[in-house]
C-alpha cells in the first residue's frame, strides 16, 4: 500500500544468517540451567510487581485484574 501511494519504505533489517548448533563455540551459548534460572527469576519478579500493586491498588477491580494476572503467573510456573 505504501509502495502503490509512492511513500518511502523504512529501512529494514538485513536477513539473519543461518546458523547450526555446532558453529556456535560452546562457551557462546546458553545452557539449559542458565535459561531455567532466567524464566525463574522474570517469572519471580512478575510475581512480586503484581502482588505490589495488588497491595498499593486503590481500586478493586484493579486489584482484582493483578490477582488474576497473579494467579496466571503462578500456575505457568507451577506448570514450568
Amino acid at each position: 500500500m505504501l509502495k502503490a501511494n509512492g511513500i518511502g519504505l523504512p529501512p529494514a533489517p538485513p536477513e539473519r544468517p543461518t546458523a547450526s548448533l555446532g558453529s556456535i563455540p560452546a562457551g557462546a551459548r546458553f545452557n539449559d540451567a542458565e535459561i531455567t534460572a532466567s524464566v525463574a527469576k522474570d517469572g519471580g519478579a512478575g510475581l512480586v510487581a503484581c502482588s505490589q500493586i495488588m497491595g498499593q491498588s486503590i481500586r478493586e477491580d484493579i486489584g482484582a485484574m493483578f490477582g488474576q494476572f497473579h494467579m496466571n503467573k503462578a500456575q505457568f510456573g507451577v506448570r514450568l
